[in-house]
């Protein structure tokens, strides 16, 4: 596996794309989590020195800028504690944090992660997590997130799949040649433990990969259909944690293999729509940038063309909460509508007379037939009108 000594010098764009990502989703979760009125406790469990040598900012100070802002925004005094755990420049982090609110922990994820999640039940839950090497992956954290034991658990998660594979067909003395090689990668310097299939098996709960990685080499299937079935047999294993469990792959260009898998994992579904919603933005800026040879993920308005056919091959003759068909629609296609463009979606196949949306309560405040799909104000729900 390839690794840099200069991981922090200057900041790759696929690693820009993710920190955007966090930075526009940071700050509405604290302040709708800050009115539950209970302690929030954020972990960013590869915090890295904070900054870039280019002066990019590093996920440390978006998270530290998002608490500050949170703040400034809500009228909640909900307390919110902030943990950063890092391996080897902790002395370099605190000095660039330069807050006396943000707990720097010197020591390794694995070990200290556990430990603050430990001291911290009954309280909401921030988990990031963006290893410099998939070795330090223990799913065993996340398995032990146990629901009942916190007011709420919220996971952001950049799992490198294809890294994992290529690791696993290095161990496995598999066929390579597909692979890039300009996948970043960083390990501790001070660090000299050796990746083992064992390890392996704890990154992905389980030694599933092996079978995956064998039908790779076997010719059974192609690189991008191996990296499919892998990312899907770790979403099933944080299902076993979290009721909702989405992906979106970080691209350097159209056609490759992603750089990272955005993973977000939470219990609610009101977190899941808000994430779903700052992906596809986030991403939508990622189009933007195609033509200057940047990141490519997928055309959002070209997407919009199939939205009416997705809907209505998803909707039959039962009724469902909206929030629930976001979910499935996340699941089938992905992260691929925004909610506004469903909810004006759902409007039209209404006026079609496709679809039938019922709305609760049924009327507006001055006795009018409500027409809203303001899911704070209603609950609403729809079924496929029978033809």
């Amino acid at each position: 596996m390839s690794y840099t000594k200069n991981f922090f010098d200057e900041k790759n764009d696929w690693s820009k794309h993710k920190d955007t990502l966090l930075n526009r989703y940071i700050v509405p979760y604290l302040v709708k989590v800050m009115t539950t009125k209970v302690d929030i406790i954020t972990i960013d469990g590869f915090a890295g020195k904070g900054k870039f040598e280019d002066g990019t900012l590093g996920s440390p100070l978006i998270i530290k800028d998002g608490i500050y802002k949170a703040k400034s925004i809500s009228k909640s005094q909900t307390k919110i504690f902030p943990y950063f755990i890092e391996y080897e420049h902790a002395e370099v982090l605190r000095k660039n944090l330069s807050d006396k609110n943000a707990i720097v922990i010197s020591g390794d994820y694995r070990k200290e992660a556990p430990k603050i999640l430990s001291e911290n039940k009954g309280k909401n839950i921030f988990l990031y997590v963006d290893p410099f090497g998939i070795k330090y992956l223990d799913f065993e954290i996340f398995k032990n997130l146990k629901p009942e034991d916190y007011n709420s658990i919220e996971l952001l998660l950049n799992l490198n799949s294809f890294g994992f594979i290529r690791e696993g067909c290095r161990l496995l003395k598999c066929k390579q040649e597909d692979f890039d090689d300009d996948l970043p990668e960083q390990q501790y310097e001070s660090d000299t433990t050796k990746n083992t299939i064992e390890n392996m098996n704890k990154i992905a709960n389980g030694d599933y990969w092996i079978s995956i990685i064998k039908g790779y080499h076997n010719g059974d299937y192609d690189i991008f259909e191996a990296e499919n079935r892998l990312l899907l047999r770790y979403k099933e294993e944080l299902h076993k944690v979290f009721n909702y469990v989405y992906s979106i792959p970080i691209k350097k260009s159209k056609g490759r293999l992603s750089k990272y898998q955005m993973i977000f994992a939470t219990n609610h579904k009101d977190g899941a729509m808000l994430m779903a919603d700052n992906m596809i933005k986030c991403n939508n800026e990622i189009q933007e940038e195609i033509n200057n040879g940047q990141a490519w993920i997928f055309d959002y308005n070209y997407s919009l063309m199939n939205i009416e056919r997705d809907l209505l091959n998803i909707l039959d003759n039962a009724l469902i909460n909206i929030k629930d068909l976001y979910d499935k629609v996340y699941n089938h296609y992905g992260f691929v509508y925004l909610t506004s463009d469903i909810n004006n979606t759902l409007k039209k196949l209404e006026k079609q007379d496709k679809i039938i949306i019922y709305r609760y309560p049924r009327t507006t405040e001055k006795g009018k037939i409500s027409k809203s799909m303001d899911i704070k104000k209603h609950t609403i729900k729809i079924k496929r009108k029978k033809i």
